[in-house]
């Protein structure tokens, strides 16, 4: 982790993860997913929130870094809606096609088979 001093005495630190197109960092499973969608939703109402607030401050004593600091959050919600709105598509199709691999047959709307009417047989738990 990387530090920059920006004035004396004040240090800022990123902690943030790692952005990219590493799939080492793509959600795994569905509950993986689910759970980004969150943080994603989460982040950026309280970027909107920081961004209502830093307008007000600065409506009030008007100040260049306010200004900074809500141009950066507009840049920051619009990345975030991207990465939410690219989530939502892929838990859409991994949906489709968990329904398509539970029922192969209904996708081509073709009846069963005689083997996949005998797998069907029998007792389910």
């Amino acid at each position: 982790m990387e530090e920059v001093q920006v004035m004396e005495g004040v240090y800022l630190s990123d902690f943030r993860k790692p952005q990219g197109n590493n799939d080492n960092n793509f959600p795994k499973t569905s509950e993986e997913i689910y759970f980004e969608i969150q943080e994603l939703e989460n982040s950026i109402k309280h970027l909107i929130r920081s961004n209502i607030e830093l307008s007000e401050a600065n409506q009030i004593e008007e100040d260049i870094v306010y200004k900074e600091a809500i141009e950066e959050n507009k840049l920051v919600i619009s990345g975030k809606q991207q990465q939410l709105k690219l989530l939502k598509l892929w838990l859409e199709k991994w949906k489709v096609s968990q329904q398509n691999s539970a029922h192969p047959s209904s996708s081509h709307n073709q009846p069963p088979s005689k083997e996949e009417e005998k797998e069907e047989e029998g007792v389910f738990l």
